[in-house]
């Protein structure tokens, strides 16, 4: 946020921006004008919100150990809160919120820029691992290992790579199109289960489908189909609510 001082007359607003270690550059959405208390209000609400969100987020990964510390043999909390936390990466490091607190710098950049997207290549096969614990019978092994291997091998392209080079098109939409066929996958297979009157698996779906309704949109929105604001952190936090809710009706 920038403040400006405007007397009187015609006034033109000049931004000067070059970009040497990202795929793309510039402002992502439209700029807002307005008196500075209002909005000033409206970013301190935004980032109210965005807060909220993590921290739910990182509480119910925490939960989510503590049940596993409990029970070693639950190892749908443990996948859980591995998939919880990693969203809670991903978000922290999308919205930037490291950049807000510790002076920037191009390493800083570097590290919340790794953050995004390796969040992004793991957060696929720890979905489904997480989901393999709910229908076994219906998520082959197999399957898993597939999106594992495929998440690995990003994060290490991404990890032995600058930004400007794993930020470019072409990785990020062939990922894409894993996460894609992950969702697919796990839907296909888990309205089958629903068909047989697996338990909980019409509860499992209603979850997904949200879930896959915020991603989707989101991606729409990074391709400019449609307008912000991004819905996935708070399509997320229903999933959590209802997975919570189907883990605990499984193991009391």
């Amino acid at each position: 946020m920038t403040e400006v001082n405007i007397e009187s007359g015609d006034f033109t607003i000049l931004v000067q921006a070059s970009n040497y270690h990202y795929r793309s550059g510039g402002f992502f959405g439209s700029f807002t004008m307005g008196k500075e208390p209002i909005l000033r209000e409206e970013f301190s609400k935004n980032n109210f919100r965005a807060f909220f969100l993590l921290g739910v987020i990182l509480i119910m990964s925490l939960y989510h150990f503590g049940l596993f510390s409990l029970r070693r043999e639950d190892l749908g909390s443990f996948w859980f809160g591995v998939l919880c936390f990693n969203f809670f990466l991903r978000e922290l490091a999308e919205k930037t919120f490291l950049m807000h607190f510790v002076k920037e710098s191009g390493t800083l950049f570097m590290i919340n820029s790794g953050l995004e997207y390796i969040s992004m290549y793991l957060g696929v096969p720890l979905f489904i691992l997480f989901i393999r614990e709910l229908l076994k019978d219906y998520i082959h092994k197999f399957m898993v290992i597939i999106y594992g291997t495929a998440g690995v091998l990003f994060s290490i392209f991404c990890l032995v790579t600058s930004p400007d080079v794993y930020t470019q098109k072409i990785p990020l939409i062939a990922y894409q199109g894993i996460l894609f066929s992950g969702l697919l996958y796990v839907s296909f297979n888990i309205i089958r289960a629903a068909i047989k009157n697996a338990e909980n698996a019409r509860l499992l779906l209603l979850a997904v489908s949200v879930f896959s309704l915020g991603v989707v949109y989101d991606l729409l929105i990074t391709y400019k189909v449609t307008e912000p604001p991004f819905i996935t952190p708070y399509t997320f936090m229903a999933f959590i609510f209802i997975q919570s809710y189907i883990w605990k009706s499984i193991n009391f």
